[in-house]
């Protein structure tokens, strides 16, 4: 967000780093504590990519090129432009 530097400057780096990792620890924890094992309760599990079989790869490579690269293409197209993105709202970058 553009004014994180004006905030971080009012309350001292260490402060922000303290509040930053706590907020980190809270979301992984509610990842791995809620998040995770309701969506594996639905039958949806979280796996490593590479883990999967080449077949698998290929079906994951090709839904998301129909359903996610298209929504992600005409924002970034060739090069990624961080001046795109908007503060306060939802981005998300999959690699």
């Amino acid at each position: 967000m553009v004014h994180g530097r004006a905030w971080a400057e009012r309350l001292g780096m260490k402060t922000v780093a303290r509040r930053t990792h706590a907020l980190l620890r809270h979301g992984y924890r509610v990842l791995q504590r809620e998040l995770l094992p309701a969506l594996a309760n639905a039958g949806l599990h979280l796996v490593d990519y590479t883990s999967l079989t080449s077949g698998e790869r290929a079906a994951v490579d090709r839904r998301f090129a129909d359903t996610a690269l298209p929504f992600i293409t005409p924002m970034f197209g060739a090069e990624l432009s961080l001046a795109t993105i908007q503060g306060l709202g939802l981005n998300l970058a999959v690699v």
